[in-house]
């Protein structure tokens, strides 16, 4: 189903809500940004830019030629007292990339969540887990949304 930019922030945020309640994370919120390629291609470019971008993640978001999604942990020191819940961070998803597809944005957007919550896939075991994960998340939401 294609869902425009509204509708799809509204389905992702019940999402988040949903993922969040199932991996027993609680009294947090995130930052989510629905962001054209041309948005996406500027913030690529800004962290290429920077000397802390490094590793094998960033030398794989250097080298696509379109990015989908972009997740920044929040910082742990810097205090949110609007927001009277933990910061995870921000997750910046390339609306354009997906062209509207729910289920591909309901997919990404828990995969860039799980980078929030610390999971990572440099390593094939570590992507494993992952993947593995996501799917179950995948399905458990499309079941509730």
């Amino acid at each position: 189903m294609k869902l425009g930019k509204g509708v799809a922030d509204k389905k992702l945020q019940k999402i988040e809500r949903l993922v969040l309640k199932k991996l027993k994370v609680k009294n947090s919120v995130l930052e989510l940004f629905l962001v054209s390629n041309s948005e996406m291609e500027k913030v690529r470019l800004e962290l290429g830019m920077r000397p802390d971008f490094r590793g094998s993640e960033a030398r794989k978001i250097r080298q696509e030629e379109s990015v989908s999604i972009l997740s920044f942990p929040e910082n742990g020191g810097f205090p949110h007292p609007e927001k009277r819940r933990k910061m995870l961070g921000e997750i910046y998803l390339n609306y354009d990339f997906t062209k509207g597809d729910s289920d591909l944005m309901s997919y990404l957007f828990i995969h860039g969540l799980l980078h929030l919550l610390g999971y990572e896939h440099a390593k094939n075991r570590d992507r494993m887990e992952m993947e593995k994960l996501e799917k179950e998340l995948f399905i458990y939401a499309a079941s509730r949304t």
